[in-house]
């Protein structure tokens, strides 16, 4: 067989793999072994060995809670074919006119509308999502941008409006969400970023946001995507579990005082594991070392558009 046709064979067995994989009608346990059959253990150590380091030694890791739908949607992306969210087209085209009054309030709200009221009224001139991602972007301070993508006037009310895309550092926000009532449920997506494709800021000190060790980016690339967790037991098992994993010594500490029934961890524990570990480490032990002089307040940076000449 000629090089050219194993590697579209192994291209037609990956696309068969995504499709079952990210299937409404597929079991979770036959999804927990395509995602085992799709992200090997050695690739994964590959990839995790090789990150950026945090500021206390350990590789940083990246996590964000997806539908099957958009992990089918990164999974499938290339240069050609880039990662869109259709929740954010369909949402703005039923809703231009809320989100339009929505950035307005909060231009004014940051007292900063008639700085950029020349520029605000060019994007209702042509008020278009692919205008205003590029207003928000390149014209906004990218402190700005952060504050809008968190708030309800942005991200927060308008669903991947910013084009901005939330992921935790660490840990998982939460764990994945088991199928039930015909749902398939809510996977775990586990990815290694470039550092310089990572944007974090200093919100998270005064804006309550601390548990939720949000850092963002603007793309996601299938080649990042490190592990795929289905399901709360799957996650136990492989991440709470892992001897090289933060969540280790808290596990360990609830086996020793006996609380897991033939080492089983079930969902509570999983989320009482999870959320109380939160409470020990900020956001700021879990980022890239090299990007902690991003969440100092006073960082020239931050008054800079996140894009340059978008």
């Amino acid at each position: 067989m000629s090089e050219i046709s194993r590697e579209e064979n192994e291209g037609e067995d990956r696309d068969i793999l995504i499709s079952k994989l990210t299937d409404k009608n597929t079991s979770l346990a036959e999804r927990i072994s395509l995602a085992k059959e799709l992200f090997s253990d050695e690739r994964k150590k590959e990839m995790i060995d090789s990150a950026d380091m945090d500021n206390k030694g350990r590789p940083v890791r990246y996590f964000r809670t997806a539908t099957y739908e958009e992990l089918r949607a990164i999974l499938n992306s290339d240069e050609s074919n880039p990662l869109q969210n259709p929740l954010g087209k369909e949402l703005f085209s039923k809703k231009a006119n809320q989100v339009q009054n929505s950035l307005k309030s909060f231009l004014k709200k940051e007292n900063i509308y008639e700085q950029f009221k020349k520029d605000f009224d060019e994007l209702c001139s042509d008020f278009t999502l692919e205008n205003y991602r590029k207003f928000v972007q390149s014209k906004l301070p990218r402190i700005e941008l952060f504050k809008l993508h968190i708030s309800a006037y942005g991200g927060g009310g308008f669903t991947d409006i910013t084009s901005l895309k939330s992921l935790s550092v660490g840990v998982p926000g939460e764990p994945p969400c088991d199928p039930s009532g015909g749902k398939p449920g809510f996977p775990v997506v586990e990815f290694s970023i470039p550092s310089d494709e990572v944007h974090v800021h200093p919100l998270f000190k005064t804006m309550n946001i601390e548990m939720e060790k949000e850092v963002n980016t603007l793309i996601l690339k299938p080649e990042w995507i490190v592990d795929v967790y289905n399901g709360t037991e799957d996650f136990a098992e492989r991440f709470v579990k892992d001897p090289q994993g933060v969540l280790y010594t808290a596990y360990q500490q609830k086996k020793e005082n006996g609380d897991f029934v033939m080492d089983y961890v079930g969902e509570s524990s999983v989320w009482d594991i999870l959320q109380n570990w939160k409470h020990t480490e900020s956001v700021a032990d879990l980022m890239p070392v090299r990007k902690l002089t991003d969440i100092d307040e006073n960082s020239p940076n931050l008054q800079t558009p996140l894009i340059k000449n978008l």
